[in-house]
């Protein structure tokens, strides 16, 4: 991807932090907190006020970085990256919502970086995270129930989360009875478990909550690691799916998505 760039100039309350994290680079800018963090796989340089930028270079442990930056694999960043062109293509994450997340193994996973436009991913666009430590900045705040799910199972191995209009207005409607409740569709077949059409897919529905902490603490207590359908609905919000790697997450995001237009247009239908 080239040399970093030339430093810019220090700031009095903040930590300037380039990472490099092969095969690509992180920069971050953010506010010191008190922790320390180990940076795995990266070269790191840090700065304060006071240093000069020829004496910043460091060891990995960094004094005042609260934060933890894993190496990105690049394959896995690319197939993200095209698995939120396929969504963006569909006009499922308008307005740079939505994100998309892969287990890079049993401690850590990528996840898209907030506030970037979907459509225009590219390899850089990922942070690294460990499975089951405090958020780096610049991470989704939706980040935590990405998290749950991998911590749920170890066969989960990526998330996507849309805002559909289909997802959002089915989930407003079905809020209070907790589900969307779907029968006699072929592309049940589409979901892992599902062998026919004479099926009940039942999706959960959540209410949507601020604190995303508490929320996916009780998508937890009641999807587990068995839930019977490969997603959720928040209320008013969006859906996640998830899979067993990132082709078989889309399909199942796709497969979601088709029962809930369904769903949609049929209520529209019979009103």
């Amino acid at each position: 991807i080239g040399e970093l760039p030339p430093p810019p100039p220090p700031h009095p309350d903040r930590a300037i932090a380039h990472a490099k994290a092969m095969p690509m680079y992180l920069r971050m800018d953010s506010p010191l907190p008190s922790s320390a963090a180990t940076l795995v796989g990266c070269r790191f340089w840090w700065s304060r006020p006071e240093d000069s930028w020829h004496r910043r270079r460091r060891p990995a442990l960094l004094e005042g970085v609260g934060m933890q930056y894993l190496r990105v694999d690049r394959e896995a960043a690319l197939e993200l990256a095209a698995a939120a062109r396929f969504a963006a293509e569909r006009g499922w994450v308008p307005a740079t919502s939505g994100n998309f997340s892969a287990r890079l193994d049993e401690r850590t996973c990528a996840i898209t970086r907030s506030g970037v436009d979907k459509g225009r991913l590219t390899e850089t666009d990922f942070i690294a995270i460990a499975i089951d430590e405090p958020l780096p900045p610049g991470v989704s705040a939706e980040a935590p129930l990405h998290l749950e799910r991998y911590r749920s199972s170890p066969e989960i191995g990526a998330v996507l989360h849309v805002h559909t209009v289909a997802a959002t207005v089915l989930s407003r409607a079905d809020a209070a009875r907790g589900s969307v409740v779907l029968e006699g569709f072929e592309m049940h077949k589409a979901l892992s478990g599902y062998h026919t059409h004479e099926s009940t897919v039942e999706i959960p529905v959540f209410a949507n909550a601020q604190d995303v902490g508490a929320l996916a603490a009780r998508v937890h207590e009641r999807l587990g690691g068995g839930a019977a359908v490969p997603g959720y609905l928040l209320a008013g919000h969006g859906l996640y799916a998830w899979g067993s790697d990132v082709r078989e997450a889309q399909r199942h995001l796709e497969g979601l998505v088709f029962l809930l237009e369904c769903a949609l247009e049929e209520r529209r239908i019979h009103r």
